[in-house]
């Protein structure tokens, strides 16, 4: 239906018009109140009043006392001001009373997560491990020095590897064996007839001679015991560089042997300080958690006297709420760091370790840190750990240090070099297989027709005899595997120089990213340090009503990504510090200073330093 005079039904405001529009309006208007409103609005429809319209009157009589409000009725400034747009009301603090129960809920569920990583937060004493069910349950206390011998006593893959030693021993034994007497007993029972007589040419005039005689072939038997004994006597040097051989073969067993070592006691390190980082890592969250409870219950406190904001209140829930996944993630990082340092261990998945170390707190007592604001000097929970975790990072050694100690420890040095000489006495093994081979071969025993016999020495049986063998011709044989066996040693000659550049690179490699990671952790400390300041002033600023609640909240998610990043700087570094004294050939627990002093004694003739070579500069 047209109205000529109606409001914007989108918009809230009258319709704009033309000027056209505008003056046909003003005559409308006077007909109106000329004629009276009923017949100006036929007029303005274009209708008559005889005419037959498909309204009726009453309907156009509604229709325009209708615009006509419109007309009259104000007009909303915005949307959000018109009643058909209102929300629907919430009652007072329902939004709150049910984030609350949502963060009581939570609460249970971390605490059962943390419960399923081992971890206690309420009560208990020492540093909580793996609880499992029953008594039996074996507990082991380490750090970082028990954790290498652990894992050197107890690591399946090293016994395995450590096994190979009874086998080269066996192996000696073997070679060994063949520069003494080989001693055989023998016995034996023969019995045999022989008609070789019977077929003789002279056989008829045998029978010729003995006339009536029976020649019948009969049965013999024959007993025999006695003891055979071969010494070789001189065999050109293959006896002696057969056991020189054996012996090399066990050193450089023992070398490759070192090396798994080294390789297993640095992976236990690293998995002993990934237990450290998810563990402090866990507690920085955990003192969060109590952090912001604390701050949540200050603006509680002031919302009910009025003196903080229904927004004020919902952001420091929000707060407490946004800690509970970062926790449950950093409880299954720790659960998965300790399963993994059991497995370095070999130790059942039962057994309790309780891991000590790193920051002196126990993960229980963090529900009874003092809070935030407790009174007067006394320290933040995020200051009690940042304390506690000031043992400092060894200092960066010299690169000249490091190459001397590595070329005297490293063991896969040690083991190429044994293969060399190994390959050098299998040769001379092969050409002394070429010489004539001397041998003193003996027997002695009784032999007789009759058992009851052999204990009668008229029964003797012996002999002695001195032989010479000698292959003076093969084919060639030999020769090619004296070629092949100084291939072999060029080859290892080559590859203990590139072993010399590999480990020359991993040392540099190491100190760069040890320097790198100490570096990053002094920063983190500092940056730390000044997040923790930040925290405790906008803290302070807030309660005095001089700063924002929002202010207080960054300060609090800086203080708490500082500190992780700490934790993982400072155990990145031990990490790299690990690593760079398996580069050097020593353990994780050991100085690594005084390491690289070793190191350089009676080395420096042996294997000049690269700097000396003209390789490598000192790299200070």
């Amino acid at each position: 239906m047209l109205r000529p005079v109606a409001a914007s039904r989108h918009s809230g405001r009258p319709a704009l018009r033309s000027p056209e529009r505008r003056a046909k309006g003003e005559e409308e208007q006077v007909l109106i109140e000329s004629k009276g409103w009923v017949a100006a609005l036929a007029a303005a429809l274009g209708l008559t009043m005889s005419g037959a319209p498909a309204w009726t009157m009453e309907a156009a009589v509604a229709d325009a006392a209708q615009d006509e409000a419109v007309r009259q009725a104000p007009v909303p400034d915005s949307l959000w001001d018109d009643p058909a747009l209102a929300l629907p009301e919430v009652p007072e603090d329902a939004v709150e009373r049910r984030v609350q129960r949502e963060l009581d809920a939570a609460d249970a569920r971390i605490e059962a997560v943390l419960a399923a990583a081992g971890v206690e937060t309420a009560g208990g004493s020492g540093e909580p491990g793996s609880r499992t069910p029953g008594a039996e349950a074996e507990t082991v206390a380490v750090d970082l020095r028990k954790v290498v011998v652990l894992a050197l006593s107890r690591n399946p893959s090293l016994q395995a590897a450590e096994e190979k030693r009874q086998e080269v021993a066996g192996g000696v034994t073997e070679v060994r064996a063949d520069a003494f007497p080989q001693l055989t007993a023998t016995s034996s029972y023969a019995l045999s007839r022989n008609p070789s007589f019977l077929n003789s040419p002279d056989f008829e005039d045998i029978l010729k001679q003995f006339p009536g005689g029976d020649f019948t072939p009969s049965e013999q038997k024959l007993y025999s015991a006695g003891v055979e004994v071969s010494q070789p006597l001189y065999t050109f040097g293959k006896i002696g560089a057969a056991l020189d051989l054996a012996r090399l073969v066990v050193d450089a067993t023992e070398a490759q042997i070192g090396t798994a070592r080294l390789d297993t006691a640095l992976a236990a390190a690293e998995a002993y300080y990934e237990v450290l980082r998810s563990r402090e890592s866990l507690a920085v969250g955990l003192v969060q958690r109590r952090v912001r409870r604390d701050a949540l219950e200050v603006v509680r406190a002031r919302y009910e006297i009025g003196e903080a904001t229904r927004l004020e209140l919902l952001r420091a829930q929000s707060a407490v709420a946004e800690v509970t996944p970062t926790l449950a993630e950093q409880a299954g990082d720790l659960s998965v760091a300790r399963s993994r340092l059991r497995n370095v261990l070999g130790l059942p998945p039962q057994a309790r370790l309780v891991v000590t170390g790193g920051i002196a707190v126990d993960l229980p007592s963090l529900g009874h840190l003092p809070a935030e604001g407790a009174g007067e000097g006394t320290g933040t929970s995020v200051d009690v750990l940042a304390s506690r975790r000031s043992e400092e990072l060894p200092a960066v050694p010299e690169m000249n240090g490091l190459w001397r100690a590595a070329s005297a420890n490293r063991p896969e040095i040690a083991d190429l070099e044994l293969q060399r000489q190994a390959l050098a006495k299998r040769q001379v093994v092969t050409r002394a297989e070429s010489r004539p081979q001397v041998e003193l071969n003996g027997f002695f025993g009784r032999q007789a027709r009759l058992y009851e016999n052999l204990d009668q020495a008229l029964y003797d049986n012996y002999s002695v005899s001195l032989g010479v063998r000698w292959e003076f011709f093969d084919g060639g044989r030999r020769r090619g595997q004296i070629a092949q066996y100084e291939s072999q040693r060029r080859q290892l000659a080559h590859q203990l120089d590139d072993l010399r550049d590999a480990i020359q690179l991993e040392l540099e490699t190491a100190l760069s990213a040890y320097r790198t990671e100490r570096e990053r952790w002094l920063a983190a400390e500092t940056a730390a340090t000044a997040a923790r300041e930040a925290s405790r002033v906008a803290r302070e600023s807030y309660r005095e009503g001089v700063a924002l609640q929002t202010d207080w909240l960054d300060a609090q998610r800086q203080e708490t990504e500082a500190e992780i990043l700490a934790v993982e700087a400072y155990y990145d570094a031990r990490r790299e510090a690990a690593r760079m004294a398996r580069a050097v050939g020593a353990y994780p627990d050991v100085d690594l200073a005084a390491a690289t002093a070793a190191g350089a004694q009676d080395t420096a003739d042996r294997n000049p330093t690269p700097a000396a070579a003209g390789g490598v500069e000192d790299n200070p």
